[in-house]
This record gives structure tokens, sequence and C-alpha cells, in this order.
């Protein structure tokens, strides 16, 4: 594992916004952040966690003028149909950096999508909510990446192995606000892989950059590459990271961070010991198939779980663009303190 190189933007493979723009998947307007594409490795006959590490274009931006504890309005706004194709972005404000699934929407209200259990956390300052969206706050809508967008629609165009069930079949599990969605791809659409009987199409799945992606191949199929076409994040991340739960999670960035800059160490509910099997962990899954586990000690030193002997600090060890997380955490812990905001490895004002 090698410590976190310096980042330059020009060492993202750039294209032109012509480019971007010619490219049928991605035809939304225009964006001034630099935009590209990141690749990322998905071997055969391998469980593994993967993320997003780039975003589509924004397709609406505005100001905040009315809030409650799932809802937005923008009383400029001419909203057109959102609900369950984009999720809502905060940019400014407390809340900035946090992802709402769009719900459902009027022409100048947003229904969000705010979890459930230890996942609820509402938009507005309810339940002691101190990451809280407020009039003023700034956010965009931004075009979620589709099952059918990122691996294919069918036999004829999918990289993932297809099938007449999901026995049979790659499946992709997405974890999103506490919930797990299984869908597999039964050679014609993807379908729900836990009830076979489902006869609907779920081509059209959004998934937010942050939710956890867990993909399972089996024996049969092809290593495969998956080419993520978007902008580069300009505003750092927030995960949601509940106690008392096991949970896939993902790193939007384009280049590679590190166990330091995910923000779980500022997560004043995170549990640190000396032991690992006392402590929060962090598993690492990386695009190149090596899989990493690690726990913060009692001095808040990033340490290696599977040897406990093990003197080296992990702290900026490199996880590279495109790696999951499995994250395992003690206690019962909700709310905005399970919020970690992740650093941005770059500056784009340079």
């Amino acid at each position: 594992m090698q410590p976190l190189p310096p980042f330059s933007i020009p060492r993202l493979l750039l294209l032109t916004a012509a480019a971007i723009l010619s490219h049928a998947a991605f035809g939304q307007t225009a964006t001034t952040r630099p935009v590209g594409f990141v690749s990322v490795q998905l071997d055969a006959n391998k469980k593994a966690a993967i993320s997003i590490p780039l975003e589509q274009a924004p397709v609406f931006t505005g100001t905040v003028t009315g809030v409650s504890a799932t809802q937005i309005t923008d009383s400029s706004a001419s909203f057109g149909s959102f609900a369950g194709s984009c999720y809502c972005q905060m940019i400014t404000g407390n809340a900035s950096g946090r992802n709402f699934w769009i719900s459902s929407n009027t022409a100048t209200v947003l229904e969000l999508r705010t979890g459930g259990g230890s996942f609820l956390l509402p938009v507005d300052s309810s339940s002691s909510n101190t990451a809280n969206v407020a009039v003023g706050d700034r956010y965009r809508i931004v075009p979620m990446f589709t099952l059918a967008g990122l691996f294919g629609s069918s036999s004829a165009d999918c990289v993932l192995k297809s099938g007449r069930n999901p026995n049979v079949a790659d499946v992709i599990s997405v974890y999103a606000d506490g919930t797990l969605s299984g869908y597999y791809n039964n050679g014609t659409n993807w379908k729900n892989a836990g009830n076979a009987g489902d006869s609907a199409n779920y081509n059209t799945v959004g998934i937010i950059p942050t939710s956890g992606i867990w993909v399972t191949r089996l024996a049969g199929g092809a290593a495969t590459t998956l080419d993520f076409i978007g902008s580069v994040p300009d505003v750092p991340p927030r995960i949601q990271v509940p106690g008392g739960v096991k949970v896939a999670r993902s790193l939007p960035a384009p280049e590679g961070t590190t166990l330091g800059l995910l923000g779980f160490a500022n997560i004043s509910t995170w549990t640190k010991s000396n032991n690992p099997g006392n402590a929060d962990q962090v598993a690492v899954y990386r695009p190149d198939n090596t899989l990493g586990g690690f726990f913060l000690n009692s001095a808040g030193v990033w340490k290696n779980a599977g040897n406990a002997g093990d003197s080296t600090d992990y702290t900026n060890v490199l996880i590279p663009p495109g790696s999951g997380l499995w994250i395992s955490r003690k206690g019962s812990s909700t709310g905005a303190s399970t919020l970690a905001q992740t650093a941005l490895t770059y500056n784009l004002n340079n």
C-alpha cells in the first residue's frame, strides 16, 4: 500500500464538453467542472464493493426558500419530473455534501427520502439534526447513474453475466438509506433478485454516488472494466454510517483518497479501541482485488485490523478511485452524529 500521491486535475483523463454531450447516456447540460472518465476493474468470480467516482452534470441549480423534515421548497423554480431519476445535492450550508433521493416533486417542492430507523436523518432541524438544510442554502439536482447505464441493459451489451434467475447471474446489490436492493440481468433487462416473480423492468433504477454498491460475480464470467463518464465532484461528500450496522458505502472521488481523509475519525460516536474486535472497522475493497481492514486505536491512529501488533500508521495509505467500503459499527448512534465528510484531494480553483 502506497501513500497518496499529489493530485492534479490533468491526471484525470479529461474529455471536451463536446465529447461528453455526444455520449448518449450523458446528454445533460454542460458543466464548468472538469469532465472525463475513470475506469474501475471488476474481476470474474469475485465479490467486491465498488464506488461511482464521478457525477453527472446537474440539470438544475437553485436556492432553498422553505424547508421541512422531508421537503425543500424553491418558490422561484419550475421543476420538471425528477422523481426516481435524480437526487438533490446540497452545495452550501450545514448540509453541504448531503445527497437526497427525490421521491416526488411539484413545480416548486422536492420531496426527499430521508431514510428510516438508524438511517433516519431529516432535512430540517428536527431530531437535533445539526446537518440541517436552511433557507438560503444552495442546491442542485443531479441525474443518477442507472443500472442499464452503468452495466448495460441486455445480454448484447451487459458487462456482467446474465442468466434466467439470480442463482446463475451476477447480482448487483445497492445499499441506500439502510435499504438493500438486489438486481440481476436476465438477458433482456434488469430484474428484482429478491423476487424472481416480479415482472417489472428495473433498467432505470438510479444509484446515488454515496450509496454502497456490492457486486457478486459468478464463475464463468469474464473480467471486465466499468468506464464512468462524468464531472469531477466539487463538494466534499457526506457519508452516513449509523452505529450498530454493517453496510457498504461508496466514495465519489475521481482520484485516490486516504483513511485519514474519509472523515470517520471526526464522528463523535466512532468507537476507538486498541483491540480491533471492540472498535468500529472499515474494510477497503480496491479495484486491484486486494482487501484491507482497518480500525482507529485509542490514540486515533488507523491500524491494521488483521494484525493488531502491526505498528504501522495507515492514516495515509492510498484508497484508489472506484474502491468501495464495508463499514462495521458498534453502538447505536443515529442522526447527524453519524455523518462523515470526506475531504477532496484536489483544488478546482487552481
